[in-house]
């Protein structure tokens, strides 16, 4: 016999997201959120075409290339949660740190590096931007839930990607437009790098242990 499943109330739904966006915990984490947002959907509308024009890498070198930071995303994701829960005691936070310092070494260097940079540099660029601006979800979304708390994780991550959407829509366009006013895609990985550092300074007021 199954018995009938209580009904969640609209009302202690809406109490409960209401309790969740006054958690500053939670919109620390929104703010981290939406800055690798922008550098991952910026990455991944404009790197083939950043390699292709910056280093004169052909279409099928660049698209390779951008496969390397996905295979390395992939690894990535794995091998943080590992580094987390093994070197870390299972501490998000610490990781996270070193996964937004990661995207802002990555974005800096890719405004930085020279277009006579030989392959190997430009390969490890990819490999840079897979295991932090590509693989940081994992880690992030595991905090988010771990904070909110097991009642609340699915309105918490829900929430956290509702307030990203603001980089979602903006970060592609904003970032092709500098690079077509000032001819070159310096300011638009700079402009990446001041965003990824914003989240860098705001992950150190994350508190896992601290009530909300």
């Amino acid at each position: 016999f199954d018995p009938p499943r209580k009904p969640i109330a609209g009302a202690a739904v809406m109490r409960s997201l209401k309790d969740l966006a006054r958690d500053k915990r939670i919109l620390r984490l929104a703010v981290i959120f939406n800055c690798q947002v922008f550098t991952q959907m910026a990455a991944t509308t404009y790197f083939v075409l950043f390699l292709h024009e910056t280093f004169a890498a052909s279409v099928v070198t660049a698209g390779a290339l951008f496969v390397l930071v996905n295979i390395a995303a992939m690894v990535a994701r794995i091998g943080w949660g590992l580094v987390s829960d093994r070197h870390f005691q299972g501490k998000r936070q610490p990781v996270l740190f070193i996964i937004l310092a990661l995207t802002v070494c990555s974005t800096l260097s890719a405004a930085l590096l020279s277009s006579s940079s030989p392959l190997w540099v430009v390969g490890a660029l990819s490999i840079l931007f897979g295991i932090s601006a590509f693989a940081w979800t994992g880690i992030l979304g595991t905090l988010v839930i771990e904070i909110a708390g097991p009642e609340s994780a699915g309105s918490a991550i829900s929430l956290v990607q509702v307030l990203s959407t603001p980089a979602t829509l903006l970060a592609p366009p904003l970032f092709g437009w500098l690079a077509d006013v000032t001819g070159t895609y310096h300011a638009s990985w700079l402009v990446l790098t001041i965003i990824g550092t914003v989240g860098l300074i705001t992950v150190r007021w994350v508190r896992e242990e601290e009530p909300a």
